[in-house]
């Protein structure tokens, strides 16, 4: 009834995999998107083997932002991280040799464990990363938001009130 004729967008719509909760960036340009493999079995929502990936809007090949980091790392919970609901800042920020995207989401990665299955609460965090003018994607490691209840789940944000948070300084 409203928008037209639904149609898959390439790079997101593998037979071989889970693909949901899609989100645009602020520009049209990108498609966020939770992805699972269809072997992981049980449920897609919730499923321990989530991750957030992008494509073009107008298709091509996905990129995983947000994986099953190394479970050696002490801020990564070394279980099911349950990586989903990713949603751009409608804002961007750009210089002269590329355009900076920041995604929100939930995540299972620690630190503190809670709840009845002893697994971290979901929180939010979110993802900065950069595509030059010549598509080349550079990302950067999680951040925790701040100023969350670790006592209870964090499944999604608005993210569009947080236009002063700035990308990450890769001068360093």
């Amino acid at each position: 009834m409203f928008g037209g004729q639904a149609t898959a967008i390439d790079g997101a719509a593998d037979p071989d995999a889970w693909e949901f909760h899609p989100s645009v960036s602020g520009d049209g340009k990108l498609v966020a998107f939770t992805r699972v493999p269809a072997s992981a079995g049980g449920v897609a929502f919730g499923n321990p083997s989530g991750e957030i990936a992008f494509v073009p809007a107008a298709g091509g090949t996905a990129t995983t932002l947000v994986g099953h980091d190394d479970p050696s790392i002490e801020d990564v919970y070394a279980g099911d991280l349950t990586n989903t609901w990713p949603r751009f800042t409608q804002e961007i920020s750009t210089d002269a040799g590329g355009t900076y995207y920041a995604v929100a989401f939930s995540s299972r990665r620690g630190p503190g464990k809670g709840g009845d299955d002893e697994r971290p609460f979901a929180r939010m965090f979110f993802v900065f990363f950069r595509q030059d003018a010549s598509g080349q994607i550079t990302s950067y490691g999680p951040v925790l938001i701040p100023g969350q209840t670790f006592e209870v789940h964090n499944l999604t944000i608005d993210a569009r009130g947080l236009s002063s948070v700035e990308p990450p300084d890769d001068t360093k």
